[in-house]
């Protein structure tokens, strides 16, 4: 028999005000198979490692993340059942907003008049051609 974390995040984003809640959930598994802990089974919810600005419920699983926490903290998170332990890292990091992608509209308008071009030339290159074999 062994414990699984089985619902939570690895990690979240800093916040400039609030908090930010996450719910981790915990299931037995047992001959292969999961199931909910019964009514005599009690979960008891830890951090490995004190980490300021994250504090989870230890009967509940919910994790606390507030605008105190530094970008790049971790710890793991430890869900214990009498002698059976499970873990799972979390870390919290600063969101990056992602980089736009470049903008080729106008390298898109100039191949287009080079192909405008090179269409041409096929043409007048065709026009001399006809000509000389009809010579």
């Amino acid at each position: 028999m062994r414990l699984q974390i089985t619902k939570g995040e690895t990690f979240a984003y800093t916040i400039t005000e609030g908090t930010n809640e996450i719910q981790f959930g915990c299931e037995v598994v047992e001959n292969g198979f999961y199931r909910e802990p019964t009514s005599e089974e009690t979960i008891v919810w830890s951090l490995e490692t004190p980490v300021t600005g994250i504090s989870i419920n230890p009967s509940t699983g919910l994790l606390t993340i507030d605008n105190t926490v530094v970008s790049g903290s971790s710890t793991k998170v430890v869900a214990t059942m009498g002698s059976l332990v499970d873990k799972c890292p979390f870390s919290v990091f600063d969101y990056v907003e992602p980089t736009p992608p470049p903008d080729f509209s106008s390298d898109i308008e100039a191949l287009q008049q080079e192909n405008l071009v090179l269409q041409q030339a096929i043409i007048e290159l065709t026009i001399v051609l006809g000509s000389m074999v009809g010579e």
